[in-house]
Parts: structure tokens; C-alpha cells; sequence
């Protein structure tokens, strides 16, 4: 669903004043921002699709964000909300991954598995390779015995 442009701004802007206003580390603001972004466009097009509205307008946005409250309000349970302090941004994954080690046993599993599919597609490479060649010597062969057996 689109969006129109007065709806996105405010989107936007409440989404702005809400991540200054968390009282978190930054890569945690910016995934509760992120994730509340989501929540608002989620709940704005349901909103627009049941009334009947093909792009979200400003009003039905303007109506989502009175629902959550003030940003400040807002930020303060997103503060507090558990279930939002424990959504992670992709890159802190990456970098807990990282640092626990399973980083590497998923690339070595990755790497095992690449290894072994690249040995099976060179394999069938070289057996076709070969099928060509003995084809190839089965035509020479018989190019020669012409030859031969002309006067």
C-alpha cells in the first residue's frame, strides 16, 4: 500500500522525536525506531485498507500516531517495554554472533557444504568434459578409417 507524502512526513517526524527521546544505546534506538516504524505503517495501511482507501492518507496516520501517544510518552514505554529491548538491529546479531564464535561455525558449516556441492559440479564437469573427448576420438577414429579404406 502507498503512502501519500503528508503521511509519510509525519510518520517520519514522529518516529524522529521518538528515537531522540529514547533513553537507550544507539544501536537499540535505532531498532526500536525501526521497529515502530514498521508497527505505524503496518497499522496506518490496515487502517486505510478497511476503510477502503487504495494510498494511506495523512488523516489515517495523524489517527494512528494519536493512538500511541505523545513520542515522549511513547519512548518512555518503548523504554520500558521488554519485549522491544529484546528486538535486535541485524548488525547486533552479526556482531553477537561474532563475538560468541557461532559466527564461524556457521561459515565452516557454509564452507563444508560450498565444498562439497563444488566437488559434485566438478565432478559432472569432467565427466561430461570426458564424454565429449571419447565422443571427439570415436569421430576422429572413424574420419581416419574413411580415409584409410579410400583409394
Amino acid at each position: 500500500m502507498q503512502f501519500s507524502q503528508d503521511a509519510t512526513l509525519a510518520i517520519n517526524d514522529y518516529v524522529d522525536r521518538v528515537r531522540t527521546a529514547l533513553p537507550l544505546s544507539p544501536s537499540a534506538r535505532l531498532a526500536a525506531a525501526d521497529r515502530l516504524y514498521q508497527d505505524i505503517c503496518r497499522d496506518a495501511a490496515a487502517k486505510a485498507q478497511t476503510a477502503g482507501q487504495t494510498i494511506v492518507s495523512a488523516d489515517v496516520v495523524r489517527e494512528t500516531l494519536a493512538a500511541l501517544g505523545t513520542p515522549e510518552d511513547r519512548a518512555q514505554r518503548l523504554a520500558a517495554d521488554a519485549s522491544g529491548a529484546s528486538w535486535q538491529w541485524p548488525g547486533d546479531v552479526f556482531a553477537g554472533m561474532y563475538r560468541s564464535h557461532r559466527l564461524h561455525e556457521k561459515m565452516d558449516r557454509f564452507a563444508r557444504v560450498a565444498a562439497e556441492q563444488g566437488e559434485r559440479v566438478a565432478k559432472t564437469s569432467l565427466d561430461i568434459a570426458v564424454a565429449a573427448l571419447d565422443t571427439a576420438a570415436q569421430k576422429l577414429r572413424e574420419a581416419a578409417e574413411r580415409l584409410k579404406s579410400t583409394p
